[in-house]
């Protein structure tokens, strides 16, 4: 990716940020369509080796829980998985990274306040502002589509997509992950087929979408979901299961649940040699 100039986490008065978030509610609507399945969605799966690498450090954490002990993976996996994605999806530079992910977890959040979600959207106006258009990363390629065409893409609906995109990409794919590794966890022989079989991940994915409802989860409009959500969780997912068991034997603590969105998932790893 190309080095952009390192963008601020910015201070709460910030004026030019601070003027586009009061911008009237039409003009921060997000993308149209067209656009986001031309651009947004392509970037998405183009992150699959970058999504692999992600999955690969989170299991590393996972891999020094003493043996034994109970480690709860909605909140040490699952939950901490979308944001990194999403800072990877948007050319978030290193040094930034993690105080972002804090940001965008922290704005998606269904307890969130309206402040926490003002200083995402500060941030990621900022964040905007610094890139120079390019085919390197998701916002560098909007930006070359406004060469042509500023009027169609103004720098407020950038914002507001990428604020969709995290405010429905990380409760969407952190409840698909923690749905679809409940699932598998009570169900050997169809994990036995998908480990002799790596076809079978995206088949889980769409069935667990299916069985559980993901687009319907409190809070998060179903359009949102579909349009925002489910591109990042669909791709994320498969990665994120199929990387966990081909590391660990995942054994529940607690009895499965079919509620997604519950928040808790108590289980033991083993180590697979």
């Amino acid at each position: 990716m190309t080095a952009d100039p390192d963008p601020q986490i910015p201070a709460a008065d910030t004026p030019v940020a601070e003027q586009q978030h009061e911008a009237a509610p039409e003009s921060r609507e997000p993308l149209p369509q067209h656009v986001i399945e031309r651009v947004v969605n392509p970037s998405i799966t183009g992150l699959r080796e970058d999504i692999d690498g992600i999955v690969r450090a989170l299991l590393l954490d996972l891999a020094a829980t003493p043996p034994g002990a109970v480690v709860d993976l909605h909140a040490a996996y699952s939950r901490r998985l979308p944001g990194r994605v999403l800072a990877e999806l948007f050319g978030v530079l290193p040094q930034q990274r993690e105080t972002t992910v804090e940001l965008m977890d922290a704005a998606a959040n269904t307890t969130a306040s309206g402040a926490e979600q003002h200083t995402l959207w500060e941030a990621m106006y900022l964040l905007v502002e610094a890139k120079q258009p390019s085919s390197d990363e998701l916002i560098g390629r909007l930006l070359v589509m406004r060469e042509w065409d500023a009027a169609a893409l103004p720098t407020v609906q950038v914002v507001a997509t990428l604020i969709q995109l995290v405010m429905a990409g990380i409760p969407t794919t952190t409840a698909l992950i923690t749905a679809a590794v409940r699932d598998l966890a009570a169900d050997p022989v169809r994990l036995r087929r998908a480990r002799a079989d790596d076809a079978q991940w995206a088949e889980i994915t769409q069935d667990t979408l299916r069985r559980h409802r993901i687009t319907h989860l409190p809070g998060l409009p179903p359009e949102g979901a579909e349009r925002f959500g489910i591109p990042l969780a669909r791709d994320t997912t498969g990665a994120a299961v199929r990387g966990l068991f081909a590391t660990f034997d995942v054994e529940p603590v607690t009895a499965g649940s079919a509620d997604p969105v519950d928040q808790e998932l108590p289980v033991r790893l083993t180590y697979r040699p």
